[in-house]
């Protein structure tokens, strides 16, 4: 099944068709996004291949969504309600996760010349704390991973770690994939684990700009040049996996610290990882005591004007993909693929 989604998708790759989809969809909210924008292209092999895009890649992006859709800030899309706001046709909301350096010095430029607000929501306790987000530390380590077996989240006994280059960076996302998955104090204690086992890591200054987190004055920066600062937590765990002290400190000391920073509202976040299982309705109703009046997920579809606001649906900009497959993804026929997929397997 997954073979052929990805055989439709390709051959789905046309003007024509994405933009007959995309008029049918000139009501609903896209919302992109992005986690980093680098100078060059990066290979397969770096672990941020999937997350990344280059300058020149970002920059024709911003063209041709300009042209395809209205820009619109997160403000607007607060006021998206009957009796407060309207949103033009196809309106568009490009958002940043996490707070790299390289959204302050690579992107924030390129959105400024094509007139594109943005939303960047920043982890805060990244923001100038001198250490590597927690799932970018753990990836390199382990692709840096020495010993014959390893242990793996979720499972009792070790695994034997690969010796083929593609087979542990395909292990290496497992192992981040599983570490979402499992209560908060457990991933705390396999990261240990990974730190113990590597001691002889260390990380290269090519590297470190790659993911660099941002410091305050660049944040207070953005917000200056008109950007908004949106919460993406403090530290970066799944929501779900908190316990409801940890929840609150999560939610209410990056908002207030992002509001201390810049001086102004800081109303929206964007869920860690942000997909269903990330979001629990125990979540969502302390997003909305904490005072926030919009929470961002990730589904991998475009928004409806009658979705709630505290799940407003976004589709990832992956990196290093044709312009084809972009236009696949922002104009709805890639969600709308996903959906007949869905259902149909479903139904078996």
């Amino acid at each position: 099944m997954n073979i052929l989604r990805r055989m439709l998708v390709r051959g789905l790759q046309n003007e024509a068709l994405n933009h007959l989809v995309h008029l049918a969809n000139a009501n609903r909210l896209a919302v992109l996004c992005y986690h980093g924008v680098v100078e060059e292209r990066l290979g397969p092999e770096h672990h941020q291949f999937r997350t990344t895009v280059s300058a020149s890649d970002f920059a024709e992006q911003m063209q041709w969504l300009s042209r395809w859709f209205t820009p619109v800030s997160a403000t607007a899309v607060r006021d998206w309600r009957p009796g407060r706001g309207a949103l033009p046709r196809h309106p568009l909301l490009v958002t940043f996760d996490d707070g790299y350096r390289n959204n302050f010095t690579l992107a924030a430029p390129i959105l400024r010349k094509y007139g594109v607000p943005a939303v960047f929501f920043v982890s805060t306790g990244y923001i100038e704390a001198d250490r590597l987000y927690w799932y970018d530390e753990l990836k390199l380590r382990l692709l840096a991973w020495r010993g014959r077996d390893i242990r793996v989240p979720g499972l009792s006994e070790s695994q034997l770690w690969p010796g083929e280059p593609g087979a542990r960076r395909a292990f290496a996302q497992r192992i981040s994939a599983g570490c979402k998955a499992i209560p908060n104090d457990a991933r705390l204690e396999y990261t240990d684990y990974v730190r113990r086992e590597t001691p002889e890591w260390s990380l290269g200054n090519a590297e470190r700009e790659t993911i660099r987190p941002m410091n305050w004055d660049e944040v207070r920066s953005l917000a200056n040049q008109g950007f908004e600062i949106g919460s993406h937590s403090v530290d970066h765990p799944i929501l779900s996996q908190l316990d409801p002290a940890e929840l609150r400190r999560e939610l209410r000391d990056s908002k207030s610290r992002i509001e201390e920073i810049t001086g102004k509202s800081c109303f929206a976040i964007a869920y860690p990882n942000g997909k269903t299982r990330d979001v629990s309705p125990a979540v969502v109703a302390e997003t909305e005591a904490a005072g926030y009046e919009l929470g961002f997920i990730m589904d991998e579809r475009l928004h409806r004007p009658t979705g709630n606001c505290f799940s407003i649906s976004r589709i990832s900009a992956v990196g290093h993909v044709p312009p084809g497959a972009m236009r696949v993804r922002v104009s709805g026929l890639r969600g709308l693929l996903d959906s007949v997929f869905d259902a149909e397997t479903r139904r078996r």
